[in-house]
This record gives structure tokens, C-alpha cells and sequence, in this order.
């Protein structure tokens, strides 16, 4: 990846392959070590998944993982890449990829975000408490408006364990972009945020220019509702400047009844304290 002409290009964010497993053990992508320094000297936003492997020992896998992305800098989660089965039961892979994922939490404090496909998901897990933890990165390549729910799409695309998604991988092989986001292939993956970019900057720890200086938090909260609009003024009525998205953490600088200001006004009613 050339990343110069990716952010001319216009990313926004990225997810860099960290390494993964297969029939020899687990490995670290050639690509890796380079990948993460250069988007972080050019201040891209990102994240690192790991290929699973379901007959390789999971806990194994996400020491690994761990050990590849510890103290490496990153603004998006890390991402449990599962979209291989081996021939492993549903039940047998999910518990797999559970205890990659809980794993993975005792390292690193946050539970991973999962990327698959719907399909796969259907026909290669089963039900677990764990899925609840993550956020979903689901992969469906077209050009429709969103990933499911559209007009006549079948219910095999809506994914089993999840309401809604955080990001959406839209377009991968055959799209012939590459090179103009500094791809050496033909092709590349592009996805989508589910959100505007108030919402991924806050998301991403990303504080906007405006309240860098001269303002000083008087609490944190945590964003409790799965969705939580930003208003202009503190009153419901006033303009919508963005949504909230659960699990964001930020700085309220100010108070007005049930109302906190962060680069607009939330309720309060729907956050508790970080």
C-alpha cells in the first residue's frame, strides 16, 4: 500500500492485517510492521484483525495477536476475522471464537469487534452470551443502501445475532480501484462507517480542533443507548447535530439539568459515568 495516495484518495479510517492462522500455527503478515508505522506517521485511523483459525488453539491465537499489536498505535478496535470453519460444528467454532474473544478481552480491557458474513454466520455458529459484547463489521459487497433491510433482500443477508452493524465492507475483488487508493493489486476492500463524521471522530478518540484548547472536562460518561442524538441547544426540539453511538467515550465540559454538553448537547438520561 502506497498510504500517501490512500489519504489523497480520501480514507478515512483503515484495518491492517495484524496476522492470523492456518494448518502451521499462527504468523504475522509480511506487511504488518510497515502498514501500522506509516499510517500512524500520516495520523490514518486504524485498527487490526486477525485471520481465525478454527483448529489452531485459540487462546494461543490471541497471545499472539496480542503480542503483535501491544503498544502499537490505534484508534479503531481489534478485529476477530471469521470467515473460515474447516469443517469445525457450529457449536464447536463458536466456542472457538469465544475463547479467542474472552481471551482477548484479559489482554487488552475491550472485547473485539467481529468481522463476518451473514451467510457464514448463519450456516457455521450458534447462539453465545459473548456476540452481545462485540460490534459487528459485516462484509456484504453491493450497491444497495445498506447491508440488509433493503427491498427484497433475503433473510439469509440479515446477520443472526445482531441489530445493527459498525461497519460494512461493501466492495472488494473486481472493483478495480485499487490504484487509486495506493493498492499494488487491482482491487481493494472499501468500507463504510455507520455513522457521520462527528460520530466516527468521537468513536475514534478523534477530539475536533474547536475544543482542543481552553476547555476543561468536568466528567466522562459512557454512551449507554444504542443511538443518541447530539442536539445544538439543551432541548430535544433544537437542530440534530449527529448521533452517538453505544459504548463511545468522551469529556462533558458543561451541565444544564439533565443535559451535558460535549461539541453539542446529550442527555444524560442515556450515559453513565466513565
Amino acid at each position: 500500500m502506497d498510504w500517501e495516495t490512500a489519504l489523497s484518495a480520501g480514507i478515512r479510517f483503515t484495518f491492517i492485517k495484524a496476522g492470523g492462522a492456518s494448518n502451521y500455527g499462527s504468523y504475522a503478515d509480511p506487511q504488518f510492521e510497515r502498514n501500522s508505522a506509516e499510517c500512524a506517521a500520516l495520523s490514518i485511523p486504524a485498527g487490526y484483525y486477525w485471520y481465525f483459525y478454527p483448529t489452531i488453539d485459540p487462546v494461543a491465537q490471541a497471545d499472539y495477536f496480542w503480542n503483535l499489536v501491544e503498544g502499537k498505535p490505534r484508534n479503531l478496535p481489534l478485529v476477530l476475522d471469521l470467515e473460515n470453519s474447516t469443517d469445525v460444528s457450529p457449536k464447536k467454532l463458536t466456542n472457538r471464537a469465544g475463547a479467542f474473544t474472552k481471551r482477548l478481552f484479559e489482554l487488552s480491557a475491550q472485547y473485539p469487534m467481529l468481522y463476518s458474513r451473514s451467510t457464514f454466520l448463519h450456516e457455521n455458529t450458534v447462539y453465545a452470551d459473548f456476540w452481545s459484547q462485540m460490534d459487528l463489521w459485516i462484509a456484504r459487497y453491493t450497491v444497495k443502501r445498506k447491508p440488509w433491510t433493503n427491498p427484497g433482500d433475503p433473510s439469509i443477508v440479515t446477520p443472526p445475532y445482531w441489530d445493527d452493524w459498525l461497519f460494512w465492507q461493501y466492495s472488494n475483488g473486481g472493483n478495480g480501484l485499487g490504484p487509486d487508493y495506493g493498492a499494488e493489486s487491482k482491487s481493494i476492500d472499501l468500507n463504510y462507517f455507520n455513522g457521520d463524521e462527528l460520530a466516527f471522530s468521537l468513536y475514534a478518540g478523534l477530539v475536533p480542533e474547536e475544543i482542543q484548547v481552553g476547555i476543561i472536562p468536568i466528567e466522562t460518561v459512557e454512551i449507554l443507548a444504542t443511538v443518541l442524538n447530539i442536539r445544538s441547544l439543551p432541548d430535544e426540539n433544537s437542530n440534530d447535530l449527529g448521533n452517538l453511538l453505544k459504548g463511545c467515550v468522551l469529556p462533558v465540559t458543561e451541565t444544564q439539568g439533565d443535559w451535558k454538553r460535549i461539541e453539542g448537547w446529550i442527555h444524560g438520561e442515556y450515559t453513565k459515568k466513565a
